[in-house]
């Protein structure tokens, strides 16, 4: 929580001055389920869910969109199967898809939020999960019902230009 606001502090003022721009935080599905063993980690990404939404609310006026991405478990090496107990590999693998993320699918949410087709996109967060238990549906009727946005899922592909993205935003990978 706190590099995800040392990062905001450092980028807003650059995109107050130049008119606009588009920030994409990081949380984590954990951030709205919880999990047992994990209270520290969940409510860390809990808080970058909130400080998302508080930000956007800032922002807007200034035209800068403030977005967070809270995936459910992605094959990186947080998430190494073969390290598990079987119980907690049935946790993991407990969505319909019953697969793990992979990096790729989750930079594409990152993408589409820095890009202007998520242009009314702020204070949203976005749930690639297999169809686990924070699906975008469930995150929008409860989590965002009170900010009375709309959120219009795209049905086809989102190409962007990374580079040109990344020029833009300011964006560091």
């Amino acid at each position: 929580l706190k590099s995800v606001f040392l990062m905001c502090r450092a980028v807003l003022p650059g995109m107050v001055a130049r008119g606009g721009g588009a920030i994409v935080n990081i949380a984590s599905d954990l951030g709205i389920l919880g999990r047992e063993r994990y209270a520290p980690y969940c409510a860390a990404k809990a808080g970058v869910i909130g400080l998302t939404k508080s930000l956007a609310r800032e922002f807007a006026p200034q035209h800068i969109r403030v977005n967070a991405i809270a995936p459910g478990p992605v094959a990186t090496a947080m998430v190494s199967l073969e390290h598990m107990s079987a119980e907690w590999v049935e946790k993991e693998l407990a969505i319909p898809q019953h697969r793990l993320g992979e990096p790729e699918e989750i930079a594409a949410t990152a993408l589409f939020l820095a890009s202007d087709m998520s242009r009314f996109y702020t204070g949203q967060v976005l749930g690639p999960n297999g169809g686990g238990k924070t699906t975008l549906f469930r995150i929008l009727s409860t989590l965002l019902a009170p900010t009375r946005g709309r959120a219009r899922i795209c049905g086809h592909d989102v190409v962007t230009e990374p580079e040109a993205v990344r020029r833009r935003i300011g964006i560091v990978f």
